[in-house]
This record gives C-alpha cells, structure tokens and sequence, in this order.
C-alpha cells in the first residue's frame, strides 16, 4: 500500500456547532473514490490574445497552452477532490455550496500580465492562491503539473471551507499531503505515500528529505512548527510540513492533538502550532524522539501502521530495566523498529543473541531469499547485509538538534553498549518500503554480559 493511513474522523460533541473535526478517516489510506463517470465538457473557447478558456462544474481554466486530454480531465479531477474532501470533513452545508475556482495554467507568463490577469498577484515561482484563483506554472511532467494543481486548489478549498489553513507549516503540508496523489483510469487517490519515484516524476520530497538527514541538516518537529512564509529555502519548508503533517495525522499518540489544534476557525498565524505544543507539552521530548526515528526511515512506501514508532507506548519510560535474567522477545521481519522491553542507561551494556530464520522476498516471488540473522551478503542496505538483524538505541533528550537514530549491526551475536540513556530498538536491515511482503521472525535473547 502506498497510501496514508490511519487518520480519523473524530466528531467533536459538545463543541462549535457543525464545527469542522479535521481529522481524516482511520482506514484513510484517502480511499480511491468508485468509478465517477467524467462529465461532459460545458464550455471550451479561446478568449484572444493566445488563451483559451475551459469551463465544467466547478472549474474554470484559464492557459496558454492546448487543452490537451490530460487538461480536460482537471474539472473532473477537481469535482472527485470536492467530494472526497466532503467525505472527510464535517462542514456546514451552506459552505459547500457555489464553489467556484478558476485557475490559470501559465506556460508563458507576459501574455497573462499583458491581459491582467496577474494585476495586484505578487511574483512566485510555481503556484500561488488567492481567494477564488489560483495560479500555476507550468511544469515539466503531467504529474508533478497536476500535483501542483491540487496543492493551490486545497489552500483554496480550505480558505473556503474554514476561514484560512492554518500555521505556515500545517497549510503548506496539508496542501502537500492532499496533493501527493494518484490518477489512474479516471479515478483519483488523495494523500498517497509515493512507492516509485518512476510514477511520480519531478516530484522530488523524498530525495531532498534524504539528502538533509544524511548531512545532517534535518530539522527538529519544534523548528517545523515555527516556520514562516519567507521564500527563502520554500521547496525545503514544503519537504517538512509535509513529513510533519504525515507524521500528526498518521501517530496514534498524537493524532488527537492535531485533531483538536485544527478545529476550525483557522487563520494563517502561529496559533495552530501553539495549541498543538500545548496539547503536546508534557511529553515533548518523546514527541522529538518518535520524529527522529519517522525521519530515519521515511521514504518510498513507507507504510505508517507497519513502521510509525511510537515509544510512549512503553511502561516506565525513562526508567532503566532490571534485567536479573535472560529475556527474549520475538522480532518480526515486516515491521519497522520493535521495542525490546529494555531501557537502558549510559555505560551499560548488553548481550544480544538471535536464533531462527526470516525471509525476505525479492524481484522474484518464486524465489525469495531465507535469511539468519546474519542477513544474506548478495545485496546491501545502509552498509550492511540485507536481512541482517539491526539495533538502535532511541535516545528521548529533546533539544535544539534532532538526535537521528544510530543503526548498529547485530547480526547472530553481539554485546552493545549504550552510549546514551535511551530504549534499545530492534528490527530487520530493510528499507520501510520492503518490509510488507517479508514473513517470519527471530527470537532474540537479551543478557547482562558475563
């Protein structure tokens, strides 16, 4: 699967009248809408001066450019993102009536000025959204030009709907999220996960996110939440709302707190983000540690309920484990990081021993690979065998710094030592968006070194 899953409707009782819940729905893998029939082109025109005008329910479009076949779906691909929105917030009825976008597609941008429609619209760069108008440029794959559309017309459908969007970070990541999406045989998927960089060209989120984790310059869940609207930087601050939103909407632990931060009325100032710290206050610091790990993994097919980490789960947390005997706990091989059961502390060390066998499929499903926890040598993943059991130690310090989660090899036998307090973690050597289709487990021994 390759869509987000697991954000929930939760109506409020006892709150605003008919106020928005903003969650999305907890099987919200944002469904793929049934087989809507297209409906017929209304009105398609050149209006001079180089520019032609479709117009079809609630859309009009305004370009430059030929009104291709992919250009003439944009209406229906709007009216299935209205009513998927519907499906997914609780919105009075009289705001959902006399939508109306116009969107204008630039291929170049001198014959919009000369006709006016970019009077009084400051300079941008990709797309900007201005009560009922958005405008995009041009881009150079059809998906990437189609995502761009999705991400002005959610800004647009939230101004409508709710008043604003939201803190700087949560507009311009739920504009992404909804916007990373799949249009297949006239049927569209919102929110999706991308699982191939291939089907999704130009896009590039997962590539920049990659690049700053390994050099470092990740940024933490607090320093998202007090991003601005300046333009320096902007394809970075969109990589991060983005993850940020997939990571609220997606915890179990934090998802009621963005619900309630989001409650309508929004505005563009940094209330959201204060009313979310506030929900979130008196465990921040997990928070930071469960968004370490997320980053750590994040990227193509990342599946949310098979590798969200949440360590707040755990009993005791923050209090070292006594651990007088050998303990074992089962690893499985298609999930992400496991819990141990172990806190441990700075200087302390431990054994860990594995016995069994797990498999990893491959390109070929006749001819999956069986695997110790040795791991098999014919391909690598971070430096190691894939399948080779792994480690981390998450340390939960909060701070200015994201502390990224350390990967050290286990294999069949081997003694860690901690090198800051922090829960000892567990799982297979495998990207996130390999595990789905391994089976099997490992039964791993946990000791005091003799």
């Amino acid at each position: 699967m390759d869509s987000i899953a697991s954000i929930s409707i939760m109506k409020r009782r006892n709150r605003r009248v008919r106020s928005l819940t903003f969650g999305l729905a907890l099987a919200f893998g944002f469904a793929m809408l049934s087989g809507l029939p297209a409906q017929r082109l209304s009105a398609q025109e050149s209006i001079g001066n180089g520019l032609r005008k479709l117009t079809n329910g609630n859309l009009t479009l305004i370009t430059d450019l030929p009104l291709d076949q992919e250009l003439k779906s944009w209406p229906d691909v709007l009216r299935q993102a209205i009513e998927r929105w519907d499906q997914l917030w609780t919105v009075p009825e009289e705001k959902k009536q006399s939508l109306a976008l116009t969107a204008f597609l630039i291929g170049d941008k001198s014959i919009f000025q000369a006709a006016g429609y970019l009077d009084g619209i400051p300079e941008f760069d990709d797309g900007f959204q201005v009560a009922n108008r958005i405008f995009i440029m041009e881009q150079p794959s059809e998906y990437y030009r189609r995502h761009l559309f999705l991400h002005e017309a959610t800004h647009w459908i939230m101004y409508r709907y709710f008043g604003g969007a939201g803190s700087p970070w949560f507009m311009e990541g739920m504009a992404d999220m909804f916007a990373t999406h799949r249009w297949s045989d006239g049927k569209l998927t919102l929110g999706v996960i991308p699982s191939d960089a291939r089907l999704f060209p130009h896009w590039g989120r997962f590539k920049r996110l990659r690049e700053m984790v390994q050099h470092g310059e990740a940024p933490t869940l607090a320093s998202v939440l007090r991003f601005g609207n300046q333009r320096e930087n902007r394809i970075d601050r969109y990589v991060w709302s983005w993850a940020a939103c997939v990571f609220f909407w997606n915890h179990p632990e934090y998802q009621r707190a963005i619900v309630d931060a989001a409650s309508p009325p929004l505005n563009y100032s940094m209330e959201l983000s204060d009313r979310l710290r506030k929900n979130l206050a008196d465990r921040w610091a997990i928070v930071e540690a469960d968004w370490n790990g997320f980053i750590t993994e994040f990227d193509f097919g990342f599946e949310t309920q098979r590798s969200m980490i949440a360590l707040g789960d755990r009993p005791h947390l923050g209090v070292a484990s006594v651990l007088n005997q050998p303990t074992k706990v089962s690893i499985q091989a298609d999930r992400g990081w496991q819990d141990s059961g172990l806190f441990m502390q700075k200087g302390e060390s431990i054994e860990i021993r594995a016995n069994g066998q797990w498999v990893i499929s491959t390109t070929d499903p006749a001819s999956p690979w069986q695997a110790s926890a040795q791991g098999v040598t014919y391909r690598y993943y971070r430096n190691q065998p894939m399948g080779r059991l792994v480690a981390t130690i998450a340390t939960i310090r909060g701070g200015n710094q994201p502390s990224l989660w350390n990967v050290i090899p286990v294999g069949d036998l081997t003694t860690i030592q901690a090198t800051e307090d922090g829960v000892l973690l567990l799982k297979i050597n495998e990207p996130a968006g390999k595990l789905f289709d391994n089976s099997g487990e490992l039964t791993v021994e946990l000791r005091r070194p003799l």
